[in-house]
């Protein structure tokens, strides 16, 4: 199914995209837009997360801020908005606790 509107489905599809990294962001950007998703992409969240129908976050470890990574990923998580999660590292604490949340759809590791 793409996100574009259609007579049959009047709602389009928003995605949230956070990655430090602009080349990530507009790789996923491209990826997504191409199935006719809108698109917020940034360094960190907007302020207002609710009415996206998925994130492609990427959640490297240490930071603090709720606006990125894992505490971010729980903020949406229980809005009830399907993540999938991307890092440059594969930690072992980093994909457990993607694996604690229901609404996480996958997870991916960066090649450098």
């Amino acid at each position: 199914m793409t996100g574009a509107a259609t007579a049959e489905h009047p709602r389009s599809y928003r995605a949230l995209i956070v990655d430090a990294d602009p080349r990530w962001r507009a790789i996923l950007a491209e990826i997504v837009s191409g199935e006719g998703w809108s698109i917020a992409a940034g360094v960190d969240a907007p302020d207002e997360l609710d009415g996206y129908d998925l994130a492609v976050l990427d959640v490297s470890p240490g930071t603090a801020s709720q606006r990125v990574g894992l505490p971010l990923m729980e903020r949406l998580a229980a809005l009830g908005t399907p993540c999938v999660l991307l890092s440059g590292l594969s930690r072992a604490e980093v994909i457990a606790a993607a694996e604690r949340q229901p609404r996480v759809l996958g997870y991916l590791t960066k090649d450098a």
